[in-house]
């Protein structure tokens, strides 16, 4: 039997403000995510992406989620994540950060990021 290869994305919600928590959770992230994907590729994308999308982190405080999907419809998902500009009621943006083949990878480079934030913040 094979085994099911699977591909993560990792992404930033870019809100109007940056500094509090994010009005929105993980099912409205999801069925946001679906809808964007059926206005795009149909039953067909959505098909594919269905049983297999799942939201491995989300951190409402540092606005960071790391989502997964089979390896098959990894491009579908790819396209359609940019052109989500609404969650619920609330407008918010997508920024991708990573797009991996392990969860590990997608961590590590969270960690680099969260580096690279910390250094950039001045101190007065």
């Amino acid at each position: 039997m094979v085994r099911v290869k699977r591909r993560h994305v990792l992404f930033k919600f870019v809100t109007s403000d940056p500094f509090s928590e994010l009005p929105f959770d993980e099912k409205q992230v999801l069925a946001a995510i679906r809808s964007r994907v059926h206005e795009l590729h149909g039953d067909f994308g959505l098909g594919s992406l269905l049983m297999s999308l799942h939201i491995k982190k989300f951190d409402k405080r540092t606005h960071i989620a790391l989502i997964s999907c089979r390896r098959e419809p990894a491009r579908i998902l790819m396209t359609s994540l940019p052109l989500v500009n609404k969650i619920g009621p609330h407008i918010c943006t997508i920024q991708m950060l990573k797009f991996s083949g392990t969860i590990r990878s997608c961590l590590k480079f969270l960690t680099s990021y969260y580096e690279h934030e910390n250094k950039s913040i001045k101190v007065i």
